[in-house]
């Protein structure tokens, strides 16, 4: 699909089941009203909290990038109809990935 088509779909499809697509309210990423600065304000407000009370703060950064590119998808099929997803829409979400 070409860019520009893929984001339609993307988009139509999002608004159709943005419901049954939650996400935990401590991920950043890909939702409205949250960025990457989000995350970062979060991350400093913790260690500056942890530094301020004397403790030692020792952070881990895994680099995830190529995560996406393995992505279990019979995995995420369960995950999408556990969420109640109607199953004939679940193959254009995995169309997509």
């Amino acid at each position: 699909m070409s860019p520009v088509i893929s984001k339609i779909f993307e988009m139509v499809m999002m608004a159709i089941f943005e419901k049954q697509l939650n996400s935990d309210p401590l991920q950043f990423g890909f939702k409205k009203k949250s960025s990457c600065s989000t995350a970062v304000f979060s991350l400093k407000t913790v260690v500056d909290h942890y530094v301020k009370c004397g403790s030692t703060v020792t952070i881990c950064a895994p680099d995830i990038s190529k995560a996406f590119d393995r992505v279990d998808h019979y995995a995420l099929m369960n995950l999408l109809m556990d969420r109640l997803l109607p199953k004939t829409s679940l193959v254009f979400f995995l169309i997509g990935s």
